[in-house]
């Protein structure tokens, strides 16, 4: 696809800095100068209580047919996301946009000679539950059942979408990713959930470009994120 089909798909626009505070227009220009700062993202690894987000989901969100706990999780990252309007801009040909109905990349573990499998959820960022839900467990099952049919992503779709995966075999307390593209975008893996004497403990790395975001912004986004995931 080429940009400007883009830009139509999913909603963007050139950012408008007249519209942003000083600071984040400085951010949107300094951090991607390669003369200042060689290596824009800031990557953190943290690990979440989600003893209370647990017990919602078994009483109020699981009895959905096929519903599971990593797309709970991943349906209330995306809510929150979309709060913070930070995480909405991505960078192409030296220019910003914004993009208000970004696609969701889903890394998918397979194993064998195949490793991974992928696939992007669309029109997502306002879905409810069910929706969401089958969206994202038809996808892996559709995958899951065509290893055959592997194909290269386009690297500008792949550039674009907020990535959100899910290693459930690694029990992580730090995870760094190798250098992405700086478009903006964000990255966001769940780790092996584990159960200590009742409490149950989640570890999710993210990486996000200091261009667009920061840890004060990362911090609020964790607060909203808590919050969803037990309503």
């Amino acid at each position: 696809m080429e940009l400007n089909e883009i830009i139509e798909k999913f909603q963007g626009y050139k950012l408008s800095r007249d519209k942003l505070t000083p600071y984040e227009s400085w951010a949107l220009n300094f951090f991607h100068d390669k003369s200042h700062v060689s290596n824009p993202f800031l990557n953190v690894t943290m690990q979440l209580d989600i003893s209370e987000a647990r017990k919602n989901y078994l009483e109020n969100y699981k009895p959905l047919t096929g519903a599971s706990f990593t797309a709970f999780l991943t349906w209330n990252l995306i809510k929150s996301l979309k709060k913070q309007d930070c995480f909405s801009y991505r960078r192409f040909n030296d220019e910003w946009y914004r993009f208000d109905n970004l696609p969701v990349y889903i890394p998918v573990l397979v194993g064998n000679a195949f490793r991974f499998q992928e696939f992007f959820l669309e029109d997502v960022m306002e879905s409810n539950w069910k929706a969401f839900s089958s969206a994202y467990t038809d996808n892996i099952e559709r995958v899951r059942n065509n290893l055959d049919q592997f194909k290269v992503i386009s690297p500008i779709i792949f550039n674009l979408a907020t990535h959100i995966g899910n290693l459930s075999y690694l029990n992580f307390t730090g995870f760094t990713l190798h250098g992405v593209d700086a478009t903006g975008r964000n990255l966001f893996y769940f780790g092996k959930r584990t159960e200590l004497n009742d409490k149950w403990n989640q570890p999710l790395n993210v990486t996000i470009d200091h261009t667009t975001a920061d840890p004060y912004i990362l911090n609020l986004l964790i607060e909203d994120f808590t919050q969803e995931l037990v309503k």
